[in-house]
């Protein structure tokens, strides 16, 4: 836990550099780290940037993203990693049998501050939905997660 911790600290710092000590202005580009070595990876394919919501009429920043990956040695496992609208966040999920109905068992996210309350509530409730994920279908150029009664997220290459 105290690696992946520090793992999203240098995370931070590599995308506020690039950024320019911009705060609020995240960049485009998503920063990967390799947890078995720590290192960062920038070599992630699949990454989907966040389009839209079904129900909610919260606006969607162009910065947010997710890549996925399953678990080595346990395809059971999907793992959800990006960049919310402020913070980085990692999710785990369990995958039934069928390959698509979901259990959040993990949620993790760096805790930056912004200024701006509409970005606080939207990454709230980008948060929320991620932990209530139920169905996630990902294809390869859309991803879409359902997300407890009724909420779908679009993500899109």
């Amino acid at each position: 836990m105290r690696n992946i911790f520090i793992a999203y600290i240098l995370v931070f710092l590599v995308a506020y550099c690039k950024s320019g000590g911009q705060g609020d202005k995240q960049v485009k580009d998503t920063v990967f780290i390799n947890t078995d070595t720590l290192q960062i990876d920038t070599t992630a394919k699949k990454v989907y940037f966040f389009t839209k919501y079904e129900i909610s009429k919260t606006p969607v920043p162009e910065n947010v993203t997710l890549s996925w990956q399953k678990q080595k040695g346990d395809e059971s496992y999907l793992r959800l990693t990006g960049m919310g609208h402020v913070n980085q966040y990692d999710a785990t999920y369990i995958i039934d049998g069928d390959g698509n109905m979901v259990k959040n068992v993990e949620f993790i996210s760096t805790q930056l501050a912004s200024t701006d309350s509409t970005v606080i509530s939207a990454e709230a409730e980008f948060f929320k939905n991620l932990k209530e994920a139920r169905k996630i279908l990902i294809g390869d150029k859309e991803v879409k997660i359902h997300c407890g009664e009724k909420e779908v997220l679009t993500f899109k290459k």
